[in-house]
């Protein structure tokens, strides 16, 4: 089985350990204060709920993955998938979004109207 990425497992321990203690998280480097992990929790929680939900589950309890998969009907692989898709926007949002304010502040808005009209 392949190995996951360190910076996967550091904030996994950190959501279902260190977390609870308000301690700061050191992701590859870079520390993140409590309020910007709750900051990207929240916008994890309100961007994706179904996401969300299956992270909690990771950090709330000690079920295994297979437990986990059972439970909500898929497969113990598409379960990881999905983890890994939260950790990846979790991580997106302490890097750019949580400090800043702003998701992505660099990008500039797209006239969706204006290219539609133009076809």
């Amino acid at each position: 089985m392949a190995k996951s990425h360190p910076g996967y497992e550091a904030l996994s321990r950190y959501l279902s350990s260190d977390f609870a203690w308000q301690l700061p998280l050191n992701l590859q480097g870079e520390e993140f204060s409590y309020g910007e992990c709750l900051e990207a929790l929240r916008r994890l929680k309100t961007t994706d709920p179904s996401i969300y939900k299956l992270l909690a589950y990771k950090w709330l309890t000690t079920r295994s993955r297979n437990d986990i998969a059972t439970a909500h009907h898929m497969d113990s692989s598409t379960l990881k998938r999905l983890w890994n898709k939260a950790f990846d926007i979790l991580v997106n949002y302490l890097r750019h979004g949580a400090r800043e304010g702003n998701i992505a502040p660099h990008l500039d808005p797209i006239d969706l109207l204006g290219i539609i009209n133009k076809c």
